[in-house]
């Protein structure tokens, strides 16, 4: 099917940030335009039906686009300046590191505080050491993915499941990104706080903000405006079948205002703290002036400054990967470059694939060394870099109508490129 690419710049809704000129904010204004031609370029070239994507620096807006596509099929639309997006594991920090920032700052929790404190399963088993800490910088040695599914069909149901899959690696040995571990950080903040994690994000963070489009399940008219994501659940489908596992509730229908996530969807009845939360690229600007305003925005503290600082920082140094509380950082040089261990189900889920050659880091190479963001498997990224007081935000719906699409991680790391290249002051 094709689609006309159209883009559009109008005024930013729902920021609650100015919107100020190129120069005035130290942009070379030619630059920057080139910089969001390279979004429109990927949108033509098939790395994407569509994108919205925003550049902030100063606290003020410099830049917006919308372009493309919010649907092919079954009902092309195009992007709207109010297109709701699955945010996908942009999920974690926005609401992961929020919850457990919170329940830090009240002294509710410590970073090191064992799971086995808040969650009874772990604490007959091999996870009992584990910590909070640990699963938020990916170093808890649990697997990248499971398919809680396969036997979850709660919060409850899905922690008795991860408590009693195979580790990858004992805890704090390596660091590698997984989901399972981010999922407990839900599961702690119920325990600890009391109440659904929904209820405590809306309360301590996005009332605060403003961010009015930001949530769980949307409804209505919300759901209506959110970007399409996958024909069905083809790349999960795959990735069971590799595990040897079997499930029989795929989803077959284009879906829209619909989490992509399988665990998210039938383990996690849509709410989790590793995905599910839907958002709009102006909700998302509320969100990346409060971390440059380091945990105050317009008179309004969420997080102290101690909070941000130790959740931008990287205990993981030796170790393969650099993460914060959540926060995935700038690459550092004192990475180990050992391999990672594995189980059996990691083995077989995620197989060897042939070599590719380099590929650029999806934060690009002009960051500095103390920026940080976050990437989602639908198409998302948050990218902040506090030594330029900039942050840029690029949601795709890369994986509609197909999750093999491919190309979203080059264009990436070139605009990350090109925008901070169009600063001049």
């Amino acid at each position: 099917m094709t689609v006309q690419i159209e883009s559009t710049i109008p005024p930013v809704p729902n920021t609650g940030l100015p919107v100020r000129s190129p120069d005035a904010l130290g942009f070379d204004p030619a630059r920057l335009r080139a910089a969001m031609a390279v979004v429109e370029a990927g949108c033509r070239d098939g790395a994407y039906p569509g994108a919205a994507a925003l550049v902030c620096r100063r606290g003020a807006v410099a830049g917006w686009l919308a372009v493309g596509a919010a649907e092919l099929e079954p009902n092309p639309r195009p992007m709207a300046p109010d297109t709701l997006f699955d945010l996908a594991s942009v999920t974690k920090v926005v609401a992961g590191t929020s919850a457990a920032l919170f329940l830090l700052d009240t002294g509710a929790i410590c970073l090191d505080d064992p799971l086995a404190r808040f969650l009874p399963a772990f604490a007959t088993t091999d996870k009992r050491g584990i910590t909070l800490r640990q699963v938020l910088t990916h170093s808890s040695g649990l697997p990248p993915w499971i398919p809680c599914y396969c036997t979850a069909a709660n919060l409850h149901q899905t922690v008795s499941a991860i408590a009693q899959t195979d580790m990858d690696a004992a805890p704090g040995s390596q660091s590698r990104y997984s989901d399972a571990g981010m999922i407990l950080v839900q599961a702690v903040a119920v325990a600890v706080a009391g109440e659904s994690l929904p209820v405590l994000l809306k309360r301590v963070l996005f009332d605060p903000l403003g961010m009015r489009d930001t949530g769980y399940l949307p409804e209505g008219e919300q759901r209506t405006r959110s970007a399409a994501t996958e024909h069905g659940n083809a790349h999960e489908t795959a990735m069971v079948a590799r595990a040897g596992l079997t499930f029989d509730r795929w989803r077959t229908e284009v879906l829209v205002g619909e989490v992509h996530d399988g665990n998210a969807h039938y383990a996690l009845e849509g709410v989790s703290t590793h995905a599910g939360l839907f958002s709009t690229i102006g909700d998302l600007a509320r969100f990346t002036q409060l971390w440059l305003g380091r945990g105050a925005w317009q008179g309004w503290r969420v997080f102290s400054e101690p909070a941000v600082a130790e959740a931008t920082r990287s205990p993981t140094s030796g170790l393969q990967q650099s993460s914060g509380l959540g926060w995935r950082l700038a690459p550092r040089t004192e990475v180990s470059k050992a391999p990672l261990t594995e189980s059996t189900l990691t083995q077989a889920v995620f197989p060897p694939e042939p070599e590719a050659g380099p590929a650029p880091h999806w934060m690009g190479d002009l960051r500095s060394e103390h920026a940080f963001g976050h990437t989602g498997f639908t198409g998302t990224s948050i990218l902040i870099d506090p030594l330029y007081d900039l942050a840029m935000i690029l949601l795709t719906n890369r994986v509609h109508p197909d999750a093999e699409r491919t190309g979203v991680e080059r264009v990436r790391a070139r605009w990350h490129n090109a925008v901070l290249g169009a600063i001049v002051d």
